[in-house]
């Protein structure tokens, strides 16, 4: 049985920094400066509790997805199919500007559809530009294909429109909004909490966390955050780039030789740029600025639509990772490169479980932030 717990110090010399350190197994799902708040197993929880932590059982998993998630919930939120589905229609009905692409395919063999947004260039180079969106590395987390998906809409049916249609011009979107279709069917089937791809492992666990398996300082970390044993979470992988969704993208991003890439993940409402493997900022003070201040103009745009605070910072300041997409594309590519974790602030406002009606008023907050890392991209090209 798991059970979604707080974790706190029960003295001041005990350190919350020793629990995500400690390789317990913990799924975190939050870290603040009083208290971390995660899913554990009874044993686990137990484990904290003999290290000195106070342990506050929230919910049991059962209980939680029940308050929050219902059939019409999945019936609102794309399925892989859906997806599919809407995403062609779009092409269709757009082909001036759109065309669907298929990357790759996932362990089970699903496709990994990624749209295509750019005026049509014909029997000439392209050598353009590239912006990548990308959403849904984690099954859980269905706000984070909404998000993408609207906004390719919101491209394709504004492409004769300024200042869209001038960047669309000088460059190309590429927008995949399910880069773990395998692990987001799962979700919708059986574990709506699942995290990880379904990769078979050697000692009968399943599944990889691809948003810990890019190349790019990839295994530096063995915290419960970046975790080597394949039964966690978090688990990076057997090397780096094994699993083959990572491997579409990162051969999307090599062939189109991106500029900027936008990954969308939720909750916590955050806007994260590199580093998140060490604690160092980015050396490079042009880079390191740049993409603070697109980060903190994305903080007073989001705010500026509903009220909503999405809070500013390096990826390590939340917690920290080793191969995520972000530090890759930065590291390896030099594309400046954000993560935006959606709405809400809390497992105690749904977490992973946002009710459907919070779809449109978290795209709404997010369009205009979106659409200004865009044109700081392309529209300077």
């Amino acid at each position: 049985m798991t059970i979604i717990v707080r974790i706190t110090a029960a003295t001041p010399r005990l350190s919350l920094q020793r629990a995500l350190d400690a390789t317990l197994g913990l799924d975190v799902w939050e870290v603040h400066a009083d208290h971390v708040v995660a899913l554990a197993t009874e044993p686990q929880a137990e484990r904290l509790v003999a290290m000195g932590y106070g342990v506050e059982e929230l919910a049991g998993t059962e209980a939680f997805v029940a308050r929050f998630g219902d059939d019409a919930a999945a019936a609102t939120y794309h399925s892989a199919q859906s997806l599919e589905d809407d995403l062609r229609r779009l092409s269709e009905e757009h082909p001036e500007v759109a065309e669907l692409r298929e990357i790759g395919r996932s362990v089970e063999g699903r496709p990994i559809w990624a749209l295509r947004v750019g005026t049509r260039r014909d029997g000439q180079p392209d050598e353009r530009p590239t912006f990548l969106v990308l959403g849904c590395h984690h099954a859980r987390e269905w706000l984070a294909v909404e998000v993408p998906y609207l906004l390719a809409s919101h491209l394709v049916t504004a492409a004769a429109d300024e200042p869209v249609a001038s960047w669309l011009e000088q460059g190309e979107v590429w927008v995949a909004p399910m880069v773990n279709p395998d692990g987001h069917e799962y979700t919708r089937t059986h574990d709506r909490l699942w995290r990880k791809n379904r990769r078979p492992n050697p000692d009968g666990t399943v599944g990889v966390d691809p948003n810990r398996n890019y190349g790019y300082m990839w295994g530096t970390l063995d915290v419960a955050t970046s975790s080597h044993v394949p039964a966690d979470s978090t688990y990076v992988g057997p090397r780096a780039f094994s699993e083959p969704e990572v491997r579409a993208v990162r051969d999307l991003v090599a062939r189109e030789q991106v500029s900027g890439v936008l990954t969308y993940h939720s909750y916590s409402q955050l806007i994260l740029y590199p580093w998140g493997y060490t604690p160092d900022p980015v050396p490079d003070g042009t880079d390191r600025q740049q993409m603070t201040v697109i980060a903190q103009e994305m903080q007073r745009l989001i705010h500026h639509v509903h009220g909503r605070t999405y809070t500013a910072q390096q990826s390590s300041d939340l917690y920290p990772t080793a191969g995520d997409t972000a530090d890759w594309t930065y590291g390896e590519y030099d594309a400046p490169s954000l993560t935006i974790e959606l709405r809400p602030a809390s497992q105690a406002d749904g977490g992973f479980i946002l009710p459907p009606s919070q779809i449109q008023p978290a795209w709404e907050e997010n369009r205009d932030a979106a659409l200004h890392f865009i044109g700081q991209v392309l529209g300077k090209h």
